[in-house]
């Protein structure tokens, strides 16, 4: 949680997975089968994860992947959404920043780590051995955005 351009708070919710966890996403989120399956299911841990989504500006820097997942997960289990102030997706306002750099950019917008390199924000990752997770991404993304929001103007940097 950012508060005053500050990170206030940082949690991370460890879900057990519905199915398997590929081999391909055990090595970019370091998360193996075997671990996942000590997590707590999705709906036992709904009323604090929506405890601190209430109310709150979301920031997501994938939102059009991330948060259909999350309404997904919300409507299977036939649970009540908080009210929240709005979805904010640091990706797609990035595209700008990507455009006018020349950095690689998806139909989504550019990639966090694209961006982390470009703006030559602190690496969180790179000190986690390249582990790609909702808490260090989320970090990571308040890095990267606060460099976009210092500059403003793309023709600043």
């Amino acid at each position: 949680m950012v508060s005053n351009r500050e990170i206030a708070e940082s949690i991370e919710f460890e879900i057990r997975p519905q199915r398997r966890i590929s081999e391909e996403a055990q090595a970019v989120h370091g998360i193996s089968n075997e671990q996942a399956a000590k997590f707590e299911p999705f709906q036992s841990q709904w009323n604090q994860i929506a405890d601190y989504l209430k109310d709150q500006l979301i920031v997501i820097h994938n939102a059009s992947f991330d948060w259909p997942i999350l309404l997904d997960h919300v409507a299977r289990y036939g649970l009540e959404m908080p009210k929240i102030q709005g979805v904010f997706c640091s990706q797609k306002t990035a595209i700008r920043w990507a455009q006018a750099m020349n950095l690689p950019c998806s139909q989504r917008g550019p990639s966090l780590d694209a961006l982390t390199k470009a703006f030559e924000v602190e690496d969180l990752r790179a000190k986690g051995n390249g582990i790609h997770g909702a808490k260090i991404d989320s970090l990571q993304a308040a890095l990267v955005g606060e460099v976009m929001r210092h500059y403003g103007n793309i023709g600043e940097v």
